[in-house]
């Protein structure tokens, strides 16, 4: 197997990883990390593993990005002595399942969004973080790459004493990079106001007709 092919597995390894960990970095391209060298891959400890995952994807490098995607979206301080377990492979198997049909995922969640506030809460409303998670993030269960369409709409407030959904939020916000968002954004955005706007508004006509009889 070619040094090259060694060194871009190594190289998107520690990109990514350096993706998902670091608020300001993010990896587009290798030539971001020329100053990791062959010299630093032979004095690691684990660089037999690096030569292992080089082979499993040699034939397809789009198959290793996403594949290392997969694991640090899962777990940002995962190692590559881990990549070579059966969860790992599950764990990309599912992300892709949902990549894949990104529209038909993302319509689902935002169906879902909208029949579970229908005629109660507004997009602004469910989406306010309040120094604590979303409304939203309390009542329903979405996928992680509608968490990105949404804060890619109506950004996130990054104030928060919530541990876990502020680390949620720098997961969306790292993952969005590698996500085809902005050729939904539009239509996404368009439903979720109409539909929870809507909904609104005939719950306040129902509101009108049930105190009817104090006019009387």
């Amino acid at each position: 197997m070619k040094d090259r092919i060694i060194m871009d597995t190594f190289k998107d390894y520690v990109g990514i990883k350096l993706h998902f960990n670091d608020p300001k970095f993010n990896y587009t391209s290798r030539n971001q990390l020329n100053r990791y060298t062959v010299d630093t891959l032979k004095k690691r400890k684990d660089t037999q593993l690096f030569i292992k995952l080089a082979h499993k994807f040699e034939l397809d490098p789009s198959g290793r990005i996403q594949f290392l995607i997969s694991q640090f979206k899962n777990n940002k301080n995962a190692w590559v002595g881990d990549f070579f377990k059966e969860s790992a492979n599950s764990i990309h198997v599912n992300r892709m399942k949902i990549v894949k049909s990104f529209d038909y995922y993302l319509d689902t969640d935002i169906d879902k969004m909208i029949n579970y506030y229908q005629g109660v809460k507004s997009l602004e409303e469910i989406t306010k973080v309040n120094f604590d998670r979303p409304l939203i993030y309390k009542d329903l269960t979405l996928n992680d790459e509608t968490y990105a369409m949404l804060d890619m709409i109506v950004n996130f407030e990054e104030q928060s004493v919530n541990p876990l959904w502020q680390e949620n939020l720098l997961m969306y916000r790292k993952y969005k990079l590698y996500l085809p968002l902005a050729k939904y954004k539009d239509n996404v955005e368009s439903k979720l106001k109409d539909g929870l706007i809507v909904a609104s508004v005939n719950k306040a006509v129902d509101v009108e007709n049930t105190l009817d009889h104090l006019f009387l």
